[in-house]
């Protein structure tokens, strides 16, 4: 049938009506056609059910005048795709305006006609995404016969809109140094952008580390990805893939976006457009090398004489697209694109650690060399002849010889400190880094792109995205063998399918169809799992073993010593299928779009990290107190040998599938007042559902006021608390209780003072993601976990012991079987049944100046607020007005429900006295996980300035000046964290920096083609010394950041077996700065003096984070480029880049826990050594 039928058949007897809003002619529709007419839109909109849009389209809209500044109606304006020739047409209204919706990305020409002017050619108009452009034309006195052509000079500064955004071009993109080559790192050159990922972590395999990116103060985790429109984010807010930068056209970072189609965000959008074919055939090929001779050597391997690690790395990437032809048989020029990209490397990443091992001496108990920092013994005490005097403080009487006798020595404990490597230099005290490790990371990645543009119809354009990688990652292995705490690999496999359809319903009408299909395999283990490591050879009792859920070595935690082995087990499937609809119509001053969202996440899998036992030690045991320790004292390793944890656990967990429904309507206006003022309001409705899993296996409630069952089998006790399932009874079926009817609001007005200064404000309000998860949830009865019982109390003694941890078993997977006696002397968590949904309110205001040499300044107030996000808090605390009881809370006392239904933490005949004075005495910690009870506030300062390449150079600069305060903000992986909400009581006391937090940054981008060579300045005539001398590029990013905050914890949590997190210690009122250096501070970062210890039934005085920062960033990534034209449409270019050209060590954080050896100390550099990269690219 041809195509105008077609068009006739589904569109043009119906017009959007004014009024009504519905497709109507002139006279009453017949059903036949209205029907094919409704069947049509639905199953555009609902295809495959199921999206969180956010455009990536644009617009170009502007005015038409006479010479006299008069409006010229009725003028026909036709929109060119000069890539492709595909266009469209619209007709300016009675005002002289014109507008084009949903514009794709591109360049174009625009060509305006109208009887008695001449005939108006605009060419080379770069429309970005989510950029509108506003281009107003003047046209001539004549003939239209007669053509009018002019270059593009859109305006620098743009008054479309009042949202906030940085474009990555392909420019930006495809020339300046990135080592990683992942678009999205790029986005450290924009504003109010603070990266707190893995800095070695910027290749396509880091998702992770790259979801670490706060935006405008939001959270980390909370960003949205989008490939052609289609949302690529994972539920746990992670870009489920990283497209290589051969298939990417650009990136627009977008903050406080002023549009309702932006939506289920509490930070950013990284908005990203793939290439596509044109009429020309073009490609590149691209091959990068570097080698371990040419690399400086890491900061820590230098000081200790250790040579640089083994670091070759081979990066091979290419596209091809074009028009499709099949000779003979079909033609796709102006029609039919493909687009096809790959890219693969072979990665090896040197890494180093300095730590502290044990000696061969104390490795065999025999702590007589031991010493403090001040030189005298580092004493270790016997835990079994703690004793109480007259005070009720208790003492302990130090091991004869300062040497645990050998029948005191743990099997178990034994032979874990065998794994221990030889110490790399004798150590001068406890804790001194004797042992600098280094390691290779060898990863291999491969990426595939394949997309296919169609245009069916005039009015029907359609394309078709598909991209698959996969990866595997491994851990630097510092220590080899099935004991090194890094010794772990992932593996992932990534689908990612885009669907886009682009109906022209009419010259003013145009509706968008979206469908997308993700899909990311996710899977940790260790070596020592792989292997299936017999942990009979430790020693421990075949009890246990014959019980836990899996081989691998057990992960063992210190403070002092080097941790071991690790808990990244898991395996996770994430799948999300995602639909839309918008529809768009301009309509006078007026551009109207409406659309749809669908959007449904699930997660299938379990985590198992502590399949084979975890436990942890920390010198509690052996020091001269269990609650007021003399400085000095006690050892972790010492309570290793003793085979005493000072906790521990093993879980067995079970395969459970998670999913969420997100739906969402909007109504966007933006109405172009005058040529002055444009006005951008918008509204969004979003509904979300909790997390629901498809069997019902979740805890929806914990009702704290039912009596628990365990109440009827004693006396004197009434417990209460009973975890109710999801289905069950009157219980909805989904986690929290989120809003239903969630409304952001969103207004911006940008208003255009002169030709070269734009004003612009906006505020919105954006709904945060309800949930991020990135495995199910883990509910007790189907993801059993045993305490080990260290204590029962107070630490003064031991309960139990490593060699069989678990004397009355492990706790089985049981289900629903125990209905209200589920989760029974368990720890248990449940996402808090109260929790409402997370809000920002977002907030700007900026002017923008065109200076001369086509250079954009921009200084503005960029501000968020966020209410009801989340934080993980435990309800089964000791209320602080018990702490009054002092030493009596050590006390051991009978337990009640021993034999009565007891197990766990309640399963032995005696209990810490705090456990019966709990809200909850049958359980351990009842974590509310995500309450709502979190709030954030962001302010700052920008300054930026751009200039798009002219004369041979481009650049961007930022300057963002900030300030981010809430009650808890996570994932700052250069920093450590605090340790844990100190009084649960008192959550405003939590109240401080947001561990992002960073208040100066200083980025700048540029490039620049040297004056020389042929049409240059200088050697212009000579085409001999052009091939030498012409063609030369220099390129450049440097970052320049203020340090982090500092989180100061204690070592020992004196209150934890209160259920209290963490512990801080008091400030003694002198300053915690040292002097000196950074590299002369990197062993007392601050001084200790600053701070004394906090005892036991009290809270410290030090804030979450204290006044000081961390190490600042001070980074130059340079490149020089080579162009040789080698044929008339090939070019060859040959790169050298400076990764890190300054070799500026970017240091992670010191250790902040105060009372371990090492509190002060850094120990690992977090960025790369300067790199040498050479790469050729050829390009046609």
């Amino acid at each position: 049938m041809p195509q105008d039928r077609w068009k006739n058949l589904f569109f043009s007897k119906f017009k959007l009506c004014k009024r009504r809003g519905v497709f109507l002619d002139g006279a009453r529709p017949r059903m036949s056609a209205c029907f094919v007419c409704r069947v049509v839109v639905l199953l555009a909109s609902f295809t495959t059910a199921l999206l969180l849009s956010q455009s990536f389209y644009s617009g170009v809209r502007g005015a038409i005048r006479d010479p006299d500044g008069r409006a010229v109606p009725s003028a026909r304006v036709t929109l060119i795709d000069e890539a492709t020739n595909v266009s469209r047409i619209t007709v300016a209204n009675a005002n002289g305006d014109y507008l084009f919706n949903q514009v794709i990305p591109s360049t174009y020409s625009v060509v305006t006609e109208v009887a008695g002017f001449k005939k108006l050619q605009r060419k080379g108009i770069v429309v970005a995404t989510q950029e509108p452009v506003t281009l107003d034309l003047n046209i001539e006195i004549g003939e239209v016969t007669q053509t009018v052509e002019v270059a593009a000079d859109v305006p620098l500064v743009q008054s479309g809109d009042a949202s906030q955004g940085q474009i990555l071009n392909q420019q930006k993109l495809s020339e300046l140094p990135n080592i990683g080559r992942n678009p999205f790192i790029t986005s450290k050159i924009a504003q109010n952008v603070i990266q707190v990922g893995n800095p070695v972590m910027n290749r396509m395999q880091d998702q992770s580390s790259t979801a670490l990116t706060s935006i405008a103060g939001g959270l980390v985790w909370q960003n949205n990805f989008f490939i052609d429109g289609v949302p690529i984010g994972d539920w746990q807010g992670r870009p489920i893939i990283i497209p290589s930068i051969e298939a990417v056209a650009e990136v627009k970072v977008q903050a406080n976006t002023y549009d309702a189609e932006m939506g289920r965000t509490g930070g950013g959008v990284f908005n990203t457009i793939l290439k596509s074919g044109t009429n020309a055939f073009h490609g590149t090929a691209y091959g990068a090398i570097r080698r371990t001779a040419l690399n400086a050597n890491l900061f820590f391997n230098n000081s200790a004489g250790i040579p640089r690690g083994r670091s070759p790395n081979d990066n091979w990437a290419g596209n091809f697209g074009g028009p499709v032809f099949v000779p003979k048989l079909y033609n796709g020029k102006n029609r039919t694109f493909f687009f096809l990209a790959l890219e693969g490397y072979n990665n090896f990443e040197p890494n180093s650690i300095r730590s502290y091992v044990p000696t061969a001496l104390e490795r065999s108990g025999n702590f007589s060399q031991t010493k403090t920092s001040r030189g005298t013994l580092q004493v270790i005490y016997d835990p079994l002849t703690t004793v109480q005097n007259s005070e009720g403080s208790y003492l302990r009487t130090p091991f004869p010889n300062n040497i645990i006798p050998a029948d005191r020595i743990d099997t178990v404990g034994r032979n874990i400190a065998a794994y221990y490597p030889e110490p790399g230099s004798q150590p001068s005290f406890y804790g001194d880094l004797n042992l600098t490790s280094s390691g290779i990371a060898a990863s291999r990645a491969r990426q595939y792109v394949g997309k296919l543009d169609h245009q069916i119809f005039t009015w029907w354009r359609a394309s078709l995205s598909y991209l698959r990688y996969y990866s595997i990652e491994p851990g630097s292995n510092y220590f080899g063998g099935p004991a090194s705490p890094d010794q772990w690999a992932l593996s992932r496999k990534v689908d990612a399918t885009a669907v886009n359809s682009l109906f022209m319903i009419s010259p003013t009408t145009v509706m968008a169809v979206r469908y997308g299909f993700n899909r990311f395999p996710n899977v940790f283990f260790t070596t020592s799992e792989l292997q299936g490591f017999d942990e009979s050879k430790l020693g421990f009792a075949p009890t246990f073993l014959s019980q836990a859920m899996g081989r691998a070595f057990p992960t063992i935690s210190m403070t002092t010593a080097s941790s071991l082995a690790n808990s990244n087990h898991s395996w996770n499937n994430l799948v999300n299928r995602t639909a839309s609809t918008l529809i768009s119509k301009s309509q006078g001053r007026h551009s109207f779009k409406a659309g749809f969202d669908f959007r449904r996440l699930l997660v299938t899998g379990y985590g198992y990290g502590d399949m084979a036992g975890s436990f942890a030690f920390n010198g509690v045991f052996t020091q001269s107190s269990p609650a007021d320790p003399a400085v000095g004292t006690g050892a972790d390793v010492a309570d290793m040998l003793l085979g005493y944890p000072a906790s521990g656990s093993a879980s067995i967990s079970t395969k459970l599938t998670d999913y969420t429904h997100y739906y969402s309507f909007y109504g966007q206006d933006d109405l172009r007042l005058n040529r002055l003022l444009t006005l951008n309001m918008g509204l969004r409705w979003e509904r979300e559902n909790g997390i629901q899993e498809v069997q019902d296996r979740l805890y929806v409630n914990f009702d704290k006021n039912a009596v628990n069952p365990l109440a009827a089998n004693v006396t004197g006790i009434a417990p209460k608390g009973v975890v109710q399932f999801a289905g069950s009874s009157s219980n909805p079926r989904y986690v929290g209780d989120p809003n239903k009817n969630k409304l952001g609001p969103r207004l911006g007005a940008a208003f255009q003072i002169n030709s070269k200064t734009v004003l612009r404000a906006g505020y919105g309000l954006v709904w945060a993601p309800q949930s991020t998860i990135g495995s199910p949830l883990a509910p007790a009865a189907y993801s059993a976990t045993t305490p080990y019982i260290a204590t029962t109390n107070g630490f003064v003694t031991p309960a139990n012991r490593l060699t069989d941890p678990f004397p009355n078993g492990l706790i089985k997977s049981i289900g629903k079987s125990q209905g209200p006696l589920t989760g029974i002397g368990q720890g248990i968590s449940i996402f808090s049944p109260t929790a409402k949904s997370p809000h920002i309110q977002q907030y700007s205001v900026e002017i923008q100046r065109e200076l001369s040499g086509g250079i954009a300044l921009q200084v503005g107030y960029v501000g968020t607020h966020g209410s009801r996000l989340a934080i993980d808090v435990n309800q089964n605390v000791l209320n602080p007005s018990l702490l009054s009881m002092g030493s009596a809370l050590n006390q051991s006392v009978a337990n009640p429900f021993y034999g009565k239904g007891g197990t766990g933490v309640i399963g032995s005949a005696t209990v810490a006295a705090p456990q019966l004075l709990l809200p909850f005495p049958t359980f351990g910690n009842v974590i509310f996980a995500s309450n709502d009870l979190n709030h954030s506030r962001y302010d700052s300062l920008v300054i930026k300035g751009e200039k798009h390449l002219s004369n041979g150079l481009t650049f961007l600069s930022t300057l963002t000046w900030a300030k981010s305060y809430d009650l808890a903000s996570a994932g700052n992986v250069l920093m450590p964290g605090p340790s844990g909400i100190q009084n649960p009581f008192n959550l405003e006391a939590e109240y401080s920096r947001s561990s992002f937090n960073a208040p100066l940054v200083w980025s700048t981008a540029f490039s620049y083609e040297l004056p020389v060579g042929r049409g240059k300045l200088f050697l212009r005539d000579n085409r001999i010394l052009d091939y030498a001398f012409g063609e030369w590029q220099i390129n450049g990013v440097a970052l320049y950041r203020s340090g982090f905050p500092l989180p100061i914890s204690q070592s020992q949590n004196f209150n934890g077996s209160f259920g209290y997190g963490g512990q801080r210690p008091n400030a003694t009122g002198l300053s915690p700065e040292t002097g000196g250096n950074l590299e002369q501070r990197l062993n007392n970062y601050f001084s200790p003096d600053a701070f004394s210890q906090a005892p036991e039934f009290a809270f410290g005085n030090v804030g979450r984070f204290i006044s000081m920062r961390g190490p600042g960033q001070a980074t130059w990534d340079m490149s020089l480029f080579k162009t040789v034209n080698m044929m008339e449409r090939i070019r060859a270019q040959f790169r050298v880049e400076a990764l890190n050209a300054f070799n500026t060590p970017l240091f992670n954080g010191p250790n902040t826990s105060f009372g371990s050896s090492s509190f002060g100390h850094i120990t690992s550099q977090a960025n790369q050594a300067r790199a040498f990269q050479f790469c050729l690219r050829f390009m046609f």
